[in-house]
């Protein structure tokens, strides 16, 4: 399903509990069944990332490029509007994480096309 024309539209690039067949997915797929969200394709980050899993098994990535693993998962396109949702689930007026750019790449048997999105990284977190 096509994303509403006319609106602005941010990438954003999902993992843990909103990817697909996980437990926080149906919102993705509220956003999708109103035309506020669209999937664009499997990507994985460009660069290394920390993604670990926190209390009650929650998965989180964090903001240190360059340490842990590329992350695979997926990109959608999320109209701006609807990013409220996505914040209240992630908690970034609490503190819980914020929403950052990131670099990823296009899962691809030839590398893939780099481009830029936004994640959820825990926020205040140290190493």
């Amino acid at each position: 399903m096509a994303v509403g024309a006319g609106h602005s539209h941010s990438l954003i690039f999902t993992y843990g509990t909103l990817k697909r067949g996980f437990s926080n997915h149906s919102l993705i797929q509220d956003l999708i069944a109103a035309s506020d969200a669209a999937f664009i394709i499997a990507c994985r980050t460009a660069n290394h990332f920390p993604l670990v899993s926190g209390p009650y098994r929650v998965p989180f990535l964090l903001n240190f490029p360059g340490v842990g693993h590329r992350v695979s998962d997926e990109l959608y396109a999320v109209f701006v509007a609807s990013l409220c949702h996505l914040d209240e689930l992630e908690g970034t007026d609490c503190g819980h994480y914020k929403r950052l750019p990131i670099e990823i790449e296009a899962v691809t048997l030839d590398g893939g096309e780099r481009m830029w999105a936004k994640a959820y990284f825990a926020h205040r977190y140290k190493l």
